[in-house]
């Protein structure tokens, strides 16, 4: 199970950086009837479902710590700031696509970031395992 758990909060961050990626072609989405959340819930609502899959993203990071035992893991944790002030940009700026593109970059960074600590963590918790284990 532990490949499953360690995907979720990456899972969670791809589906932020695709619906954030949403918020730019809004108006040509919504005029050829496109159904993406950002059209079916509006830009207000999407932005709530964006700080929401950020919270999803540092739960499901605390539940792989503690379910694999490697508080290392915590680490991602660092990111917050960085979620943070992309949702309040986001928030701040959904009708101004040149400042909420300051959100989507934020939003891949994390997703970036989240993947190369996890990679990170892991290949160096089993490299020192097995120096441990000579």
């Amino acid at each position: 199970w532990s490949p499953v758990i360690m995907g979720i909060p990456l899972g969670f961050l791809i589906a932020n950086v695709l619906l954030i990626n949403e918020f730019p072609d809004y108006e040509a989405d919504k005029e050829g009837r496109k159904k993406n959340l950002v059209v079916m819930y509006g830009k207000k609502k999407s932005v709530i479902l964006h700080a929401f899959l950020f919270l999803g993203n540092y739960a499901a990071s605390v539940f792989a710590a503690l379910y694999l035992h490697n508080l290392l893991l915590l680490l991602t944790l660092l990111t917050l700031p960085l979620s943070i002030t992309s949702v309040v940009n986001a928030w701040k700026n959904y009708e101004d696509i040149p400042k909420l593109i300051k959100s989507n970059a934020a939003t891949v960074q994390i997703y970036q970031l989240t993947g190369l600590l996890f990679t990170a963590i892991l290949a160096g918790t089993r490299i020192f395992q097995n120096l441990i284990n000579r």
